[in-house]
Parts: structure tokens; sequence; C-alpha cells
């Protein structure tokens, strides 16, 4: 997955030059689900721009490991956040259906006194 503006990611976690970025994408359906890429930060020794690589030393290999488990805490507690949001809608929802209802019957009843009936 490249980083752009349009979709950056919802968290980063880093420890010295290898990273973690936490990315958030949605389904068809619109559900969010969550990935991870892991990356490794260098300067290009012709550029001498920051560039990113997905191939990592012996020893960034630890960095991964821990990353992985923080990315995994962080992924955990998103999941978590998205279910409360989606009960704190459904209850939105549900409040203003029941809103709704009471009126509709009210103006159906309006409606038959209106035309004479009881």
């Amino acid at each position: 997955m490249t980083e752009n503006t349009n979709n950056p990611p919802v968290e980063t976690h880093r420890d010295g030059a290898v990273s973690a970025k936490i990315w958030r994408n949605h389904t068809n359906e619109g559900d969010a689900f969550y990935s991870v890429t892991f990356q490794r930060t260098y300067t290009d020794p012709q550029t001498e721009k920051p560039r990113e690589s997905s191939s990592f030393q012996g020893t960034d290999l630890l960095k991964i490991q821990q990353l992985a488990g923080e990315a995994y805490k962080s992924v955990s507690h998103h999941r978590a956040l998205d279910r409360e949001e989606a009960k704190d809608l459904a209850a939105e929802r549900d409040a203003a259906m029941a809103q709704a209802e009471p009126e509709q019957g009210r103006q159906s009843h309006s409606r038959s006194r209106s035309r004479g009936e009881r």
C-alpha cells in the first residue's frame, strides 16, 4: 500500500529506521478493516532523498516483532472504537425511528378524523 494524502495511515509506530503503518480501509459494503505495512527508511545515496523499503536486515527483525505487537494492540483499539461508533449510530437511528413512529400514527389518526371517520 502506498502512502498518499487522500488516505494517510491512522497511526505510525517507529523504532529507529523501521516503522509500522496502520491503514483504515473499507469493504464494498462500507465496513472498516485495518491493514499494517512495515517499512525501513533509508537515504538514497544518489539523490540524498529519504526512501522506504520493504526489505529488512537481520537486525531489523526484532524491531518488526515489537512493532507488530504494538500494531496489533492499535488495530484492536481502532476496531473497538469502530464497534462503539456503530452502536452509537444504531442507537441514534433507532431513537429517530421511534420518534417518527408516533408522529406517523398521529398524522394518520388526524387524517381519519378529517374524513369524518372515528
